[in-house]
């Protein structure tokens, strides 16, 4: 599909309405491209027509590879479909992870639905290294990108103890030092919902965020808030490091099958291997990661013999 001339205006009045998510790819510029084809069919696309299905197609699973890391960037917002604020997120985060080596594969803007989140979330998991998702984390009712992740991983939100008392010693200071601010307004703030994580994952706690961040596997939910976002970035950004070797294995092998092989290869070679589930008619996943691409591929190679793959 060629790209087609969209005027902006008229774009942000249909992706305001409610409609499918826009997948962009990026580059030097934003444009539409052959990737739309993943989310609508190239001919709603034509001028005066609107797109007639709104369907996400599933995405392709990516061949094994070898030393590119390829991440996948989810936007969160009504704000940002609507046209009512630049991403510039999206761009920040791609000039960040192009220097650090790494593929930015999509760029995905979604509105504030936990369940159009939650789908985005889980396909791209599946198709991809690592998943950043940002914006849509605090207190406020329409803040539900944690619950869309959650969702996605089929977990609850909970509240660690220590997370929720950090933000909480952080609310106290911030009245401590805004005496008038505090006097001035009435502040509703919902310690829990600025705490709540998926289940099992890892919090991320800055001193610009009130709200928590955190990491889901390989996942990464981040703030929205531009200074925010690049505050808690910078706790994670040794993650993204493109000169790291990850190599994947498709099976049709349940993972209790699997528990026995990925253990003794985690310790025989010294490699991360994880292990995902069979979701509807696509295979589990083994995916060997490290940064000494002779023992990724050994540990590959040892587990293709042990395992079966597709």
């Amino acid at each position: 599909m060629s790209r087609r001339d969209i005027r902006f205006p008229e774009w942000c009045e249909f992706l305001s309405g409610g409609l499918a998510p826009l997948i962009f790819n990026f580059g030097v510029e934003l444009e539409v491209t052959t990737v739309l084809e993943h989310v609508w069919d190239a001919q709603s696309l034509a001028p005066g027509r609107r797109p007639t299905d709104h369907t996400a197609k599933p995405l392709p699973l990516p061949a094994t590879h070898g030393t590119q890391m390829e991440v996948a960037l989810v936007t969160v917002g009504d704000e940002l479909l609507a046209g009512d604020t630049e991403n510039t997120n999206a761009s920040w985060l791609g000039r960040q992870l192009a220097a650090a080596g790494v593929t930015v594969t999509r760029v995905l803007t979604v509105p504030d639905d936990e369940s159009v989140i939650a789908d985005a979330v889980a396909r791209y998991h599946d198709a991809f290294d690592a998943v950043i998702v940002t914006g849509g984390i605090g207190g406020t009712p329409d803040d539900v990108t944690k619950a869309g992740v959650a969702q996605a991983f089929g977990r609850p939100l909970v509240v660690p103890d220590e997370v929720r008392a950090h933000l909480e010693a952080k609310a106290e200071q911030f009245a401590a030092d805004n005496p008038e601010t505090v006097e001035r307004y009435e502040m509703e703030l919902d310690l829990d919902a600025w705490a709540s994580i998926p289940e099992g994952g890892q919090a991320l706690l800055t001193d610009e965020s009130f709200a928590a961040g955190c990491v889901v596997e390989d996942v990464y939910v981040l703030p929205g808030i531009p200074a925010e976002l690049k505050a808690m970035y910078a706790t994670v950004a040794d993650a993204f490091d493109g000169a790291r070797t990850t190599e994947t294995l498709y099976t049709p092998a349940p993972e209790g099958a699997l528990v026995g092989y990925v253990t003794t290869a985690r310790e025989q070679f010294g490699v991360a291997v994880g292990s995902y589930p069979r979701k509807d008619d696509a295979p589990g996943r083994v995916k060997v990661t490290g940064d000494d691409p002779e023992a990724v591929s050994e540990a590959t190679a040892w587990l293709r013999e042990r395992i079966e793959t597709v």
